[in-house]
């Protein structure tokens, strides 16, 4: 196992991939790290701003900050329960929706130009194994 080609292969996908989507947000008003925390709430309706963060693998101040930036700009709601009014509740606005819409293009022409050489089991088992190591790699940054 070549350590080195994995990792250099890891940061080529990430920068390619981030310069890629902040490009296209250029006139979206919307950051790339902004977009992470927008397609993740959007894909998960009502999930709290604790959850988020451990799905994500970041700390709770950053994404308070992102989902303040988000609400701001009229693209995420925040709903306190009724049970726990510490607790927030997040969802897409109508406006958020239409961004999520765009993302989705983007990351879906993204994913098809980059996989467009693999086969079906192919990308099943290239989905089993990033996700395998995304986990892992979970684990390990709590050591941290």
């Amino acid at each position: 196992m070549d350590r080195i080609k994995i990792t250099r292969s890891f940061g080529v996908l990430n920068r390619i991939y981030q310069n890629y989507i902040s490009e296209e947000l250029t006139n979206k008003d919307i950051s790339y790290s902004d977009s992470i925390f927008l397609v993740n709430i959007g894909s998960n309706p009502g999930i709290s701003q604790e959850e988020l963060a451990g799905m994500l693998a970041v700390d709770k101040a950053a994404v308070a900050r992102s989902v303040k930036n988000l609400e701001n700009k009229s693209l995420v709601i925040i709903e306190r329960t009724s049970a726990d009014r510490r607790l927030k509740k997040l969802r897409l606005s109508d406006k958020g929706i239409a961004v999520l819409d765009f993302l989705q293009d983007l990351n879906k022409r993204w994913m098809d130009e980059v996989m467009k050489d693999l086969n079906k089991s192919e990308l099943d088992l290239f989905a089993k194994i990033i996700e395998h190591v995304s986990s892992n790699a979970k684990i390990f940054s709590k050591t941290l």
